[in-house]
């Protein structure tokens, strides 16, 4: 299959229609559609496979709208393959296919409204507690607002090609490469860059309240006891090898983890590791799904919560095309106009198959990896 044919399969509503698809011929699959937006036709899709009330595994896709399609074809994968009884011994499995499908269907990393879900995932209200710039890493933000979310018309010039280049590495040299990116990945709360990249918003987004509500609703946060949970990303890192960031809010032992979590490419234990050149600053963010989501749970008594990071480009290659494709959308294109195809070409690279399959055998290996231990 050519390149070109690969891509046309990747787009929100082909991949959703999979999904779909996919449930609807295994028998031990219930789908569930969530509406975030009947106009544009946006579900959040739930499948899931009934087992022992007390146990479940929580897969999540597409947090990050345009990086969903590497969980989403994960997740399709194992929907094909997985073939089991609904019976106790089993834990309940809930896959949930694009978290943020605003951000799958228009490429965008976003959601509707601008918010990086990854860091709204605060269910206590805190978002307003985070405003104030006054801190130092707020402050930090503040600095380098002008470089990572320009205020004018995008170009393909090459004027500013190397006008950006040169703001990135003076920031650099004069900051210092991981403040820089601390102070970018960190993000914002503050309505003064609501344009701007990694802003965590200033309340609880509608694809978490719908997606709570539906674990309250079947009384997945009563029940529990034990949680294993999955949030599939990529950007960070190196070309198809996975970094597991594990939680906070996890309660494994770290050498059970580590023969959990075997063959990674990376593991880090926290994924504020400081010292981990996929995680290094990454220490102060707040509202990520894998931290929060367990919280929900009342009753819990034991957890597994990870991000798996598929790696893609560089650093700098990664924030250069978010830095684009946000000032394209929302100041526009000057000449030729900004093809959001080109983020996605940089969190979704599933058209080199040796990449794809290395993505694909390292998520469902990890999946297979966490049913058998809740299995113990």
């Amino acid at each position: 299959m050519s390149d070109d044919k690969i891509k046309n399969i990747y787009t929100y509503e082909k991949s959703r229609e999979l999904f779909r698809e996919r449930v609807s011929k295994n028998p031990s699959f219930k789908l569930n559609t969530l509406l975030l937006n009947e106009e544009e036709d946006l579900t959040i899709d739930v499948a899931v496979f009934k087992g022992n009330s007390k146990s479940l595994i929580l897969h999540i896709s597409g947090t990050h709208g345009v990086e969903g399609y590497v969980g989403s074809e994960i997740q399709t994968d194992l929907l094909k393959n997985i073939r089991i009884q609904n019976n106790t011994c089993y834990p309940t499995i809930i896959f949930v296919h694009g978290l943020n499908p605003f951000g799958m269907k228009y490429l965008r990393r976003v959601n509707e409204n601008n918010v990086d879900l990854n860091r709204n995932a605060l269910f206590q209200n805190e978002h307003k507690s985070l405003t104030d710039c006054s801190t130092s890493h707020r402050k930090d933000y503040s600095i380098i607002d002008n470089i990572i979310n320009p205020k004018y018309k995008f170009s393909y010039s090459i004027f500013q090609k190397l006008y950006r280049f040169f703001k990135m590495i003076y920031a650099i040299i004069r900051y210092g490469f991981v403040r820089c990116k601390r102070a970018m990945v960190t993000g914002t709360y503050s309505n003064t860059f609501k344009k701007g990249l990694f802003y965590g918003g200033n309340k609880l987004e509608k694809s978490h309240e719908l997606l709570r509500d539906f674990l309250e609703k079947h009384n997945y946060t009563e029940n529990i006891k034990r949680l294993s949970l999955i949030d599939v990303h990529t950007g960070m890192g190196k070309m198809g090898k996975d970094t597991i960031m594990v939680a906070s809010s996890n309660t494994f032992q770290k050498n059970k983890l580590d023969i959990l979590f075997s063959k990674s490419q990376n593991v880090c234990y926290t994924h504020k590791d400081s010292k981990n050149e996929v995680t290094k600053g990454y220490e102060l963010t707040k509202g990520d799904v894998a931290d929060n989501y367990p919280t929900l749970f009342r009753n819990v008594e034991q957890v597994i919560s990870v991000t798996q990071e598929f790696g893609t480009y560089h650093n700098l290659i990664v924030a250069n095309e978010l830095i684009k494709e946000n000032q394209a959308w929302h100041y526009g294109s000057k000449g030729k106009k900004y093809n959001n195809r080109e983020l996605y070409d940089v969190f979704s690279p599933l058209s080199n198959h040796q990449v794809r399959y290395e993505m694909m055998k390292r998520g469902v290996l990890v999946f297979y990896k966490i049913f058998k231990n809740m299995l113990n």
